[in-house]
């Protein structure tokens, strides 16, 4: 049976479908155990909301942490503070232009800048700004001042040139065709889309008299939050109240077939705001990071090249996973980290890891940081109902494909003998010799396969006495 990702919103008897499932990650083969977090030993910061990344020339990286009063910049695991306001900073995300960094305080102070090695500063003619971002050269600055619905670009090629005029091709303006605040903004090539809630506007830089030309491209899909969006290598992903949605460039796609009712009705809704969506250049994988009903903070994982879906509801530890950052081991250089900071996540597909590699970080209610690369601890896959109600089949065994083995693994059976989808517990059957054996008569038979440690799942087989290897 080829594995096909986590489906939960399909019907039971849907093929190869992942009914439920706990701690998976969907690869380029088949299906891996998520890890667990383990302390990055970095300086605690006590009441941090924000942790960024950015690259800037020659592959030097900063990394930076922000709570309500500072930002810190994070030097092998030691903090020090680079700014420091008696405002109250709610977020905060960074960009990099050059060997520039442009950081907004989320409206706290005016946008600031810093040289390699140098802390913050204010920029005398910027604006506060909630949102900004990279694009065709300019800063693109959204939600600023006292203008929810406003933007504001720099002058061209120069950050710190916010004087409007067509010498320095600076400009400002509101977009006003749909009600609402600007929540969320990011450049994708040479384009900048700003989202309010219910809709979403793009701009592209003409020059001339006009500078920027905003239109709008829905008036019924926007984004849940200012972290709900992220750039991959086919558009923008985003998360709106109703889907989860690709952007790629010029239309609006829905892409989260097979996850989106289930993700509805688990997550916290008046936690929306709080979504953050990060992809990982390193393996492909798209995060959905967000607070469910029961107070528990979940990862939803889409492997964007094999569009399978995964989940990790138990990161193994006590502390709650409130940020992220994509974060190199070691402080060495990785290509695909792509300059652009506000919390990108990266992940690896290996059981091995190295200090060349970037790691996927995760900034705890605690103030401390931590490292999705511990081992992993319990899985479980439910699978759709083999059978039928009309004739009874009996099932031997359960023959898994691994890539790697976990250090223990069953898997439980469930049946049904009076002909009806209400499934009754059966056996639950240990690995052994590379198989579970079950031996069971029944109209209807289904398997949940539970699983300790790190593994690699590529494929699964039922037996049945009748019908030989159903695939």
């Amino acid at each position: 049976m080829k594995l096909t990702g986590y489906l939960p919103d399909v019907d039971e008897t849907t093929n190869n479908a992942i009914l439920s499932a706990s701690n998976i990650i969907p690869t380029s083969k088949g299906i891996k155990g998520s890890r667990t977090l383990e302390s990055m030993n970095w300086d605690t910061i006590a009441g941090s909301h924000s942790a960024m990344s950015v690259q800037l020339l020659g592959e030097v990286k900063r990394t930076f942490v922000a709570n309500s009063s500072d930002i810190y910049e994070v030097v092998a695991g030691t903090k020090e503070s680079v700014f420091t306001t008696t405002e109250t900073i709610l977020h905060s995300n960074v960009v990099s232009f050059g060997n520039m960094v442009v950081a907004s305080t989320y409206g706290a102070t005016k946008l600031l800048s810093a040289l390699e090695g140098v802390g913050f500063t204010e920029i005398t003619e910027a604006p506060k700004a909630k949102i900004i971002d990279v694009v065709s050269g300019f800063i693109m600055a959204l939600n600023y001042d006292e203008i929810p619905n406003g933007w504001y670009s720099s002058g061209i090629q120069n950050p710190l040139e916010w004087t409007t005029g067509l010498a320095t091709q600076s400009a400002n303006g509101i977009l006003y065709q749909t009600g609402g605040a600007i929540v969320a903004g990011k450049a994708i090539n040479d384009r900048m889309l700003a989202f309010k809630e219910g809709s979403t506007y793009a701009a592209d830089y003409v020059g001339g008299d006009t500078i920027w030309q905003w239109g709008v491209v829905s008036e019924s899909v926007g984004c849940v939050g200012i972290n709900a969006v992220a750039k991959t290598p086919q558009g923008l992903v985003f998360v709106s109240k109703d889907n989860i949605h690709l952007f790629n460039g010029n239309a609006i796609t829905d892409i989260g077939r097979g996850v989106n009712n289930w993700f509805s009705s688990d997550r916290d809704e008046t936690k929306l705001s709080s979504i953050q969506v990060n992809y990982s250049y390193t393996d492909k994988l798209l995060y959905i990071h967000y607070q469910s009903n029961e107070g528990v903070y979940k990862s939803l994982v889409l492997n964007m090249e094999t569009d399978q879906w995964g989940i990790i509801d138990d990161f193994g530890s006590n502390t709650l996973p409130i940020g992220m950052l994509q974060y190199v081991k070691g402080g060495l250089s990785c290509d695909e980290l792509e300059g652009i900071g506000d919390d990108i996540v990266g992940s690896i597909d290996n059981p091995a890891w190295s200090d060349n590699m970037l790691v996927t970080a995760y900034l705890g209610s605690n103030g401390n940081m931590y490292s999705l690369t511990g081992a992993s601890k319990a899985s479980s896959m439910l699978f759709n109902v083999q059978g039928n109600t009309s004739s009874m089949i009996t099932i031997k065994k359960i023959l898994p494909t691994w890539k790697y083995k976990p250090t223990d693994a069953s898997a439980q059976h469930w049946f049904s003998n009076d002909n009806s989808y209400s499934l009754t517990k059966g056996k639950s059957a240990n690995l052994f010799m590379n198989n579970f054996n079950i031996h069971k008569c029944a109209y209807l038979h289904q398997v949940e396969l539970q699983t300790k440690g790190n593994f690699e799942l590529v494929n699964i087989e039922y037996q049945f006495d009748d019908n030989g290897v159903i695939r």
